[in-house]
């Protein structure tokens, strides 16, 4: 059985002053009186204190701001609205456009960005018919591979995978009707963005000396602005192994009680550690924990399930494999890790951390890199 263990990121002794600074002032929060966490602005002593353009900088607030924007219109409740809709249902349509967007060979944003369309349609719609469901799944990934993909498919190849369900009008009138509800807004920051700037500020830090055997480090292209210059030297099998758990996380409805960068956090700590979740992440201890403990069944039934190795592709896309979306199909791993009763909470202190969390670490998981 594969483990989390053959896969983790391995052991660093610490991150570089300038990052851990950089994130150190987030953490410096208001206490959150509502359910969504939130990350403060940078300010400019703490600007000043990292070594990367501003303008990358600049980018990174960007992406805070718009999680905020993007995440406040979500909730973990928005099936209360439609009555003839199910949490089943709901992760039966989204493994279904997960398996749409593999056999159709589209990126990994593209099908974050469909998901991310339909759950914020339903948060701002009532009653939405059941047979017009896939409809719906359809046109939202429709919309996001014009805006991801360089060459989008046309709608009649997107509608046989319907088997006849939907018609190439019906789409493009159901595609109509929820950007006029977004009010076009297509640009939220997705979980494979966030997981790529986490990844980014640890591997590229120069104190980080050692990374495991098995991962060979890759210039890999990342969805954040950071200088073009910078060599990007995450391993692609640690991006694709975490993108797995959060891919598997997203199918629950739950997961809408989180914004990306808290989920994309909580899915790193469960491949290496406390303080390297909290120094990239900039999220406060006790936001992380609640959504480490929220994600923990789901990280053990993968476990289980064993990790699937990341698919080689040849050719002029050899290089972009990890950005690619696959389809592990994981509905039975969703059925077993709701199952799963949630742990015990005890703490665990990590030999690579100088402070003491409140948060369970799942079966064969290290909670050292």
């Amino acid at each position: 059985m594969e483990h989390y263990t053959t896969h983790s990121i391995g052991h660093h002794s610490g991150l570089h002053s300038g990052v851990h600074s950089v994130w150190q002032n987030r953490k410096q929060i208001h206490e959150i009186k509502t359910r969504r966490p939130e990350r403060k602005p940078l300010s400019r002593e703490v600007k000043r204190s990292i070594s990367i353009p501003d303008y990358a900088m600049d980018h990174l607030e960007q992406m805070i701001k718009k999680e905020q924007k993007y995440s406040a219109k979500k909730s973990p409740s928005i099936l209360e609205r439609h009555n003839q809709i199910t949490e089943e249902m709901r992760a039966i349509l989204f493994d279904w456009m997960m398996e749409v967007c593999y056999e159709m060979g589209f990126l990994r944003m593209t099908f974050h960005l469909s998901v991310e369309i339909l759950d914020r349609f339903l948060a701002n719609t009532t009653n939405f018919r059941r047979d017009r469901l896939q409809l719906s799944g359809v046109a939202a990934i429709a919309i996001a591979s014009k805006k991801e993909e360089s060459d989008p498919p046309r709608l009649d190849e997107l509608a046989r995978f319907t088997a006849g369900s939907c018609q190439v009008q019906d789409i493009k009138d159901q595609e109509l009707q929820m950007l006029k509800i977004l009010r076009w807004n297509l640009s939220p920051i997705l979980p494979p963005e966030w997981l790529s700037l986490y990844l980014q500020c640890l591997f590229s830090n120069p104190s980080i000396s050692s990374v495991p055997s098995g991962y060979p480090s890759s210039a890999l292209p990342g969805h954040v602005g950071l200088d073009a210059t910078m060599e990007r030297k995450y391993p692609r099998e640690t991006f694709v192994n975490i993108m797995q758990l959060i891919d598997l996380c997203i199918l629950d409805v739950e997961s809408q009680k989180f914004p990306p960068g808290l989920l994309t956090a909580a899915a790193l700590y469960h491949f290496s550690c406390q303080k390297v979740a909290l120094d990239v992440s900039g999220y406060s201890r006790n936001q992380l924990n609640t959504c480490v403990r929220w994600m923990t069944r789901f990280a053990e039934a993968l476990a289980a399930d064993g990790l699937k190795a990341m698919k080689r592709m040849s050719g002029k896309f050899e290089n972009e494999c990890h950005n690619f979306q696959p389809w592990e199909k994981p509905l039975e791993t969703l059925k077993r890790a709701r199952h799963l009763r949630p742990r015990a909470t005890r703490r665990i202190t990590s030999a690579n951390d100088s402070m003491e969390l409140d948060t369970p670490s799942p079966p064969s998981t290290p909670d050292m890199m």
